[in-house]
């Protein structure tokens, strides 16, 4: 596949403005690599000379605990920091999709198939992961697991209308997602979940 890079150019009316904007992109950047398209594999910032790479590569794909293996982080200067994820994916069958799509807002593009995608970070137990409508907003999952999905967010793509219906039926399947990875995990390794995987049990 022939690779190609984009190149985008922010001029802001302040220097001060620069500095924020970069920090505010720094500090999320890790997140908002996490479910978009696995062609996206490298963005670059230049700021004052200094360049920052942030990058994500595939270590492996449907190991036997059923995930894909991913490693996402940035260099700059020689100092590089890294932060591994667990990656699994459900699609609902048609009867699934057609029950959860029944209760949807207009404005929401019924994808098809239609999947839920959960990461987790087996090196970062102590933080509570958030939830993503392919990039992510500021709602907490409330426990160390990363939830994508084709969510009903507000304008500000910053929270998510938890009483809806439509959400409410993605939430019960994001449940029911989990529940089957932690079956499989234990299935895979006689019922004893490996160091790296037994957040999920807790």
């Amino acid at each position: 596949m022939e690779e190609f890079s984009t190149v985008f150019y922010f001029v802001p009316d302040k220097a001060d403005d620069v500095e924020k904007n970069l920090d505010e992109f720094s500090a999320r950047i890790l997140d908002i690599f996490l479910f978009l398209p696995e062609r996206i594999k490298e963005i670059s910032v230049v700021c004052n000379g200094i360049t920052t790479n942030y990058y994500r590569y595939t270590e492996s794909k449907l190991s036997e605990y059923g995930e894909t293996r991913i490693r996402i982080g940035k260099e700059c200067s020689g100092e590089k920091e890294e932060k591994r994820f667990f990656i699994w994916e459900k699609i609902a069958s048609d009867s699934e999709r057609e029950e959860i799509y029944s209760s949807a807002p207009p404005k929401i593009k019924q994808r098809d198939p239609l999947k839920i995608t959960i990461a987790l970070a087996p090196d970062d137990t102590d933080n509570e992961g958030i939830y993503f409508c392919d990039l992510p907003t500021e709602e907490s999952t409330g426990m160390n697991l990363y939830v994508d999905a084709n969510f009903h967010i507000r304008s500000d793509r910053k929270s998510i209308h938890f009483d809806n219906d439509y959400n409410k039926k993605l939430l019960d399947f994001c449940a029911s997602a989990v529940k089957d990875i932690v079956h499989w995990v234990l299935d895979v390794n006689n019922g004893v979940p490996c160091a790296e995987t037994a957040t999920l049990i807790k």
